[in-house]
């Protein structure tokens, strides 16, 4: 794993054969693939729901995702950016929902 993160933060190239070893073996790795692809990482905010992108959530209904990502904080691995731009857009449409942890940082942020 610890390969795979290097490789990915300083963009090392490999040769085709180890690179598809690796592949193969973080690609098995759930905490790095949710590492990995981040607001792309396909969830289900429902029980038994239907497992999309969490960016497709968020675009779909942003409070509602937000509740979920509250609920589940390790289920995603998200940017300081991403989540800067999920609490501003609760902040934006029900800024009751919004938590006070979350509330400061954005008054930081501006």
């Amino acid at each position: 794993m610890t390969l795979a993160f290097a490789r990915d933060k300083h963009n090392l190239f490999l040769d085709p054969e180890s690179f598809k070893v690796l592949e193969s073996i973080v690609t098995r790795d759930e905490n790095y693939m949710r590492k990995k692809k981040g607001f792309e990482h396909k969830v289900s905010l429902v029980p038994d729901g239907a497992l999309k992108p969490a960016k497709t959530h968020f675009h779909e209904d942003p409070v509602k995702f937000y509740k979920w990502l509250c609920a589940n904080p390790t289920e995603l691995s998200l940017t300081l950016k991403d989540k800067v731009l999920i609490y501003q857009e609760v902040y934006n449409r029900d800024k009751r929902a919004l938590r006070g942890e979350h509330q400061k940082l954005l008054a930081t942020r501006r």
